[in-house]
């Protein structure tokens, strides 16, 4: 009681520091309201969760809804915790609609459209994150809060608002049928760039190691469901005929070049036509990306290379750079360009020392460099021995490469000097040697 009271008294002090609030109409409902606000507010900091709790609730009946925003955000907190202790119970269920209606109730009194983004959407979002805690079956509910959540904030959306709408949408689609199920697939497709937009304005934007951390793994989670729709039998009918239905909107040709570059879907006259379209527009990464690629696939080899050259300069720490790097070296290394193929190389290892695809180019770039460092000896075979290193060192990284990696290593292979070649130069089987012309040492091999 002796406790009760001194409360009582600092709110009554401290009242003066708060005249702006609402604290009721009459004096009485004014006291009371401060004395239920003081009491689970020192509860709460104590975290006595039973008594912060009780005396909550004594706070939202003797206090007016807009007395403080504070006291739906501790509500949710409160509840979630009884929630937990009631799990199992009958009393859960009616916890729960508690904690629902108690979003609602905020939402009336603070709707927050004075702000940028109102208010009520983040709210909107909580309240849809709950329903997927605590009513997992409830997902059209869950959808429509999410949905209007991320169009209402769109790039301030939270993290795991982007990341579970998607995962809705998924849902939805797997749960529906005909025209409807076909309507989420094309949403899954056409939604994953724009929030993966979010995201990256998110992580650009984060003011805490921890936010990063959220807009990242919305990111992975982002791939991971598009990864499992996503294809390019499926993709192309819906991009052709987004295409169609907006023949002069430059932003839809944009998101649709960037979905097939994120899928390889690259062999369709489609593809280069959409890619020329962007580049005329606007010139970009992106479009020269495809528009190499296109000349490429059409067997022009060079003038790809003049493209994807482009989309390296103008992609100087885009999320896409590796992959530029890759093809234009690949594209050098068709051209027996080998020194820029390796230099390409080298810049990917530069960004992923682990990358497979990195290590084979390499290889690709020495073995196809004998003319280059023919020096009337073995320089012209020695080649085959480095490249293979750089082969071996691409299977270790990536078994996927494995076959691709058996065959380019069988026929360096066949290129070895016989122990006759390699007495003449007073050499043998598994002697260290420098390959000259690449600056690089290497293990001497004779062919079997």
């Amino acid at each position: 009681m002796k406790f009760r009271i001194l409360i009582l008294i600092a709110a009554v002090l401290s009242s003066g520091m708060m005249e702006a609030q609402n604290y009721g109409e009459t004096e009485e409902q004014q006291m009371l309201c401060k004395e239920a606000l003081s009491l689970y507010r020192t509860y709460r900091d104590q975290e006595q969760w039973d008594d912060a709790y009780r005396f909550w609730q004594k706070a939202r009946t003797t206090c007016p809804d807009d007395v403080t925003e504070r006291i739906y955000s501790d509500g949710v907190i409160f509840l979630g915790k009884q929630i937990k202790k009631a799990e199992g119970t009958p009393r859960e269920e009616v916890l729960i609609d508690s904690l629902l209606t108690l979003y609602d109730q905020r939402m009336a009194a603070y709707p927050g459209m004075d702000e940028t983004p109102p208010g009520y959407c983040d709210i909107t979002g909580m309240k849809a994150l709950s329903i997927l805690k605590y009513r997992k079956d409830d997902i059209d509910s869950a959808f429509v809060g999410l949905e209007t959540a991320v169009n209402c904030m769109q790039e301030k959306s939270r993290p795991n608002y982007l990341s579970n709408y998607y995962l809705l949408i998924y849902k939805m689609m797997a749960k529906s049928e005909g025209a409807e199920k076909e309507e989420f697939k094309e949403r899954l497709l056409l939604e994953y760039l724009t929030l993966q937009d979010y995201c990256d304005y998110g992580l650009n934007n984060a003011k805490s190691e921890r936010k990063e951390e959220g807009f990242e793994k919305a990111k992975s989670n982002l791939d991971e469901i598009f990864v499992l729709v996503a294809d390019c039998e499926t993709m192309m009918p819906i991009l052709e005929a987004k295409i169609q239905e907006a023949p002069d909107d430059i932003d839809m040709y944009k998101k649709v070049l960037k979905l097939m570059n994120k899928k390889d879907c690259t062999e369709s006259d489609f593809y280069l036509t959409v890619a020329q379209k962007v580049c005329e527009a606007e010139s970009s990464a992106d479009c020269n990306y495809a528009i190499g690629i296109g000349y490429m696939k059409k067997g022009d080899i060079s003038g790809g290379l003049s493209y994807l050259e482009a989309a390296v300069e103008l992609c100087t720490d885009c999320g896409d750079r590796e992959n530029y790097l890759l093809k234009a070296g690949q594209a050098a290394s068709a051209l027996k360009m080998a020194k820029k193929a390796r230099s390409y190389a080298n810049q990917v290892l530069a960004i992923n020392p682990n990358s497979g695809e990195a290590w084979m180019l390499h290889g690709d770039a020495i073995a196809g460099s004998s003319s280059m460092c023919d020096d009337g000896k073995l320089g012209a075979r020695a080649v085959y021995w480095l490249a293979v290193d750089k082969y071996q060192r691409a299977r270790s990284l990536d078994s996927s490469l494995s076959s691709k990696l058996d065959k380019k290593i069988s026929t360096c292979a066949g290129q070895y000097p016989s122990r006759t070649d390699l007495f003449q130069y007073s050499l043998k089987d598994g002697q260290s040697i420098e390959v000259a012309c690449w600056g690089e040492t290497t293990t001497i091999r004779e062919r079997k």
